[in-house]
């Protein structure tokens, strides 16, 4: 129940013609057809003056949504009763690159699911400086309508203003952390790219005056007045530097005079980045262009000649290679506002504290002797070596307790690794290994493919299992380092439906139901007698799931289910029971026949458990009254591939993060009891 309202802005291709055909196939595609293009801000308040249903969403002409998008808005909206509802974005590169954007961190909201917030949550930040798009919100079409929040008629920046009002006027907000958007930066002929580098960006500064405005005009612009500036200067200052001569002459006059307007004190000054104050200043105090790029700003590009010549001719590349690799690949959380930062802590030997999140290059240094004799940048050694090697006491915070391998040393080994790591032998109970992956972990999975295929007791098979619409290419959208692995026994499967996590399972229930089939997830090592020590406990207990990492599920004085999280690690379990939740990182032994045959309904599993499987296989093995066993040697200190990802100090996400700490097991677990209410009888508790 949607209506879909395109606005055809007088195109001279053939899309009035398409936008017609697909009219023909439902009421609900409405056309308004401009003889006279003027732009987005135009064409976008006629849809909002058309516009009757409860919601608006605005989507590019040339991007996309999740299939369901719509309604999962719609019902959060619905829910929470909502002004606006945020979501989360990614955005598609020419080359197959992706970049999310995600507009809070995974311990800024503690509860998602009813948190409602205004614009001065998380400091003032989602009115200016928080991807100044329309398109990452639905927005109420009563309060739109109620506020007369509509677009300047402008051909270019038309977000920036709508989006400051739309924030600063909605009183209830919430958030959805799912990316419901696809952005794509393809192709020279969008309207943004065209703005960047034409005459059309210099409406860059009109539009900041509106915004300027409009926070002095509801009385909180000495609240913001700190991010405003910041916003403002640093896309002024890439605007500059974007633009070509003579247009970056003429833009440079103009923002001259906007500057000398702005009469910032040298109080707000200070608050500001260093590289943006001197910018500012740069500005004011340059007489024309020419000075402006002769003395008032760093030419980084002439600087990072000179440090490369510096270092070429005493014959050393590593302080390139290292900056090459931070920017294409972004090794940790960053704050730096300026490339000159980056460039003096990688090539004058400065102090990265401060500079970059999380890391204290003193500290590192004290953990990691071996830096220290080599004589390299902590920094540089770190982006160069230290990720691979997984030396992550970063901080004085972070303490020594985590497993984990040495990617740099495995690497060497599988790429001489020649060994079959299949059984070749007949045996009456097939074991198949099966776990999943996504394209964030395409390229550490080996590790744990690898640590399976030399196990004690080998496996029948190992196969990862790998969604089509993740990998369009297939086979060419993966590492070679992972393909090298198929001829020492690894099989790839492909599977049409992107149930996430599940594929580890489901689709080897479905292909191998007359097997033993155990799961593994695909960001653990596992120990070379791991395979042997669960299968030689599924020898004593053959009708039990035999898992080696579990939690003993607690109870409260009112015989209810405890909170997840009070739940704890099994420590030399002995017996089976129901009570055993086994965890899918330590690997799960699944007998034939161990599950309840709705395992496969996978519709009703990711609605009831999106994000936990663990909780869905459990309460499927609970529902055929199958037990649980963890091994005596359990496998409660896990090795993990990837540490940093563990303890939250780049960007990666887990499941682990999502449901412990922000509590989503709980909620998964109460829709699965309130589904199957015989899981009461079944476990002998209280609802």
């Amino acid at each position: 129940d949607i209506e879909i309202i395109c606005i055809n802005d007088a195109s001279t291709d053939n899309s009035l013609k398409i936008l017609k055909d697909y009219s023909k196939l439902s009421n609900d595609i409405h056309i308004i057809n401009c003889k006279e293009n003027k732009g987005q801000g135009y064409g976008r308040n006629l849809g909002i003056d058309q516009a009757i249903g409860k919601y608006i969403l605005f989507l590019d002409s040339d991007d996309w949504l999740e299939l369901d998008a719509c309604e999962k808005l719609f019902k959060r909206a619905e829910e929470l009763n909502v002004d606006l509802l945020l979501f989360d974005q990614i955005e598609h590169y020419e080359d197959n690159t992706t970049k999310k954007r995600i507009y809070f961190k995974n311990n800024e909201i503690n509860n998602v699911d009813d948190f409602i917030f205004d614009y001065t949550f998380n400091d003032n930040m989602l009115v200016v400086g928080s991807y100044q798009t329309v398109w990452g919100k639905l927005h109420k079409t009563s309060f739109l309508k109620k506020n007369k929040i509509k677009f300047p008629n402008t051909r270019a920046n038309e977000d920036v203003v709508f989006n400051a009002e739309t924030v600063i006027k909605a009183r209830r907000m919430a958030y959805i952390p799912e990316i419901l958007y696809h952005y794509r930066r393809v192709g020279q002929n969008s309207t943004q790219n065209n703005t960047i580098y034409t005459k059309k960006g210099f409406n860059l500064l009109p539009i900041f005056y509106r915004v300027e405005k409009l926070l002095k005009d509801e009385n909180i612009f000495n609240q913001l007045e700190i991010n405003f500036l910041k916003y403002k200067i640093n896309e002024s200052k890439i605007r500059l530097n974007s633009l070509k001569s003579p247009l970056n002459k003429e833009f440079y006059i103009l923002l001259k005079k906007d500057f000398i307007r702005m009469e910032i004190s040298k109080d707000k000054l200070n608050k500001l980045p260093k590289n943006l104050s001197k910018f500012y200043m740069n500005i004011l105090n340059s007489h024309d262009f020419n000075s402006f790029i002769n003395n008032g700003s760093d030419n980084y590009e002439a600087k990072l000649r000179n440090f490369i010549l510096r270092d070429s001719l005493n014959g050393n590349y590593l302080n390139l290679f290292a900056f090459e690799k931070f920017f294409d690949n972004n090794q940790l959380n960053t704050n730096y506002n300026c490339l000159h930062s980056i460039l003096d802590i990688i090539y004058d030997n400065k102090s990265v504290k401060g500079i970059v999140n999380n890391f204290d290059d003193l500290i590192y240094k004290l953990n990691y002797p071996e830096i220290e004799k080599c004589h390299i940048n902590p920094f540089v050694y770190h982006i160069l070596f230290g990720k691979n090697e997984n030396k992550y006491k970063i901080n004085k915070s972070i303490k020594n307790d985590v497993n984990f391998i040495n990617k740099r040393i495995l690497e060497r080994k599988i790429r001489k690794f020649s060994e079959f790591g299949l059984n070749t032998r007949n045996r009456d109970d097939k074991i198949i290994v099966s776990l999943t992956s996504f394209p964030e972990r395409i390229d550490e999975v080996k590790f744990t493919i690898f640590s399976l295929l030399n196990q004690k007791l080998k496996p029948d098979k190992v196969i990862l299992w790998l969604a089509n619409d993740e990998f369009i290419n297939k086979e060419n959208s993966l590492p070679n380092s992972l393909l090298k692995l198929i001829d020492n026994g690894l099989s790839i499967k492909w599977y049409d439906n992107n149930i996430k996590s599940y594929k580890k399972l489901i689709p080897s229930l479905k292909m191998y139901s007359d097997s033993i089939i155990v799961t593994v997830d695909d960001d653990i090592y596992y120990p070379k007698n791991w395979l042997f020590n669960l299968f030689e406990e599924h020898k004593k207990f053959p009708q039990d799931i035999i898992c080696a990492r579990s939690k003993k599920i607690l109870l409260n004085s009112d015989n209810e289910i405890s909170n997840y999280k009070n739940w704890e690690i099994l420590e030399n379990e002995e017996s089976s029971s129901f009570f055993n939740f086994f965890t899918g990182s330590g690997g799960v032994l699944y007998p034939q026949n161990s599950l309840n045959d709705k395992v496969l309904n996978e519709n009703l599993a990711m609605e009831l458990c999106p994000y936990a499987d663990d909780i869905w296989f459990w309460s499927m093995a609970i529902l055929n009254k199958t037990k649980i066993k963890c091994i005596d040697e359990n496998l409660n200190n896990l090795i993990f591939i990837n540490p940093f990802r563990e303890l939250n100090l780049d960007n990666q996400t887990t499941l682990w993060k999502k449901n412990v700490i922000d509590g989503k097991n709980d909620i998964q677990l109460k829709k699965v009891f309130d589904k199957f209410p015989e899981l009461y009888e079944i476990l002998g508790i209280s609802h």
